[in-house]
């Protein structure tokens, strides 16, 4: 029964804390630079000392040193990163007459 209890609570505990702590490492992992989440209509533009590292314009989770390479962690102290709306405006066209 002592073994039960044990495994519950180091259960628990470990649950917790990977519940806290991943978020928060995955949030300095961004914070370098070392991945970025490219969401379904936007893109990413880096730019370094005005000049663009890379763009990414397809949805996904991009590890930035492989893709820029070892500029990657600097581009989010020293450079800029732009996230750009890429959808498209839709107009509301019933009311208009046709012909």
């Amino acid at each position: 029964m002592d073994a039960l209890i044990s495994f519950g609570a180091t259960t628990a505990i470990t649950f917790f804390v990977f519940l806290i702590g991943v978020p928060i490492f995955m949030a300095f992992l961004r914070l370098f630079g070392l991945y970025c989440v490219v969401r379904e209509g936007t893109c990413h533009v880096y730019v370094l000392f005005g000049k663009v590292l890379g763009i990414y314009d397809e949805p996904g989770l991009y590890l930035l040193p492989l893709k820029i390479g070892p500029k990657a962690l600097l581009v989010n102290l020293l450079g800029e990163r732009y996230v750009l709306d890429m959808r498209l405006d839709q107009q509301y066209l019933r009311s208009q007459p046709v012909n």
